[in-house]
């Protein structure tokens, strides 16, 4: 998923399907950003602990604010179960 910032950014949140149903919810995520969209950074990585059983919404804090113009929050490990 691509984001395009006008400012600072200091971290992105993610609210899970809110459906009762788990496929496809990401439980690890990789941020990265981009000035034109070609070239990508990695600026963190994680994973959203426990979200099958409680999926609320996810925020991810970065060190020091960024300002790029796009943002990439890749979503990995993707769950599977009721769709």
């Amino acid at each position: 998923m691509v984001i395009e910032t006008n400012g600072a950014t200091s971290g992105i949140g993610f609210l899970p399907r809110q459906d009762k149903k788990t496929s496809g919810i990401p439980t690890k995520y990789r941020i990265s950003t981009s000035v034109d969209g070609k070239k990508w950074t990695s600026v963190k990585e994680g994973e959203f602990s426990n979200i099958k059983a409680n999926p609320i919404l996810q925020q991810v804090f970065l060190k020091q604010a960024i300002i790029p113009s796009l943002s990439n929050l890749n979503q990995r490990n993707l769950l599977k179960g009721m769709s």
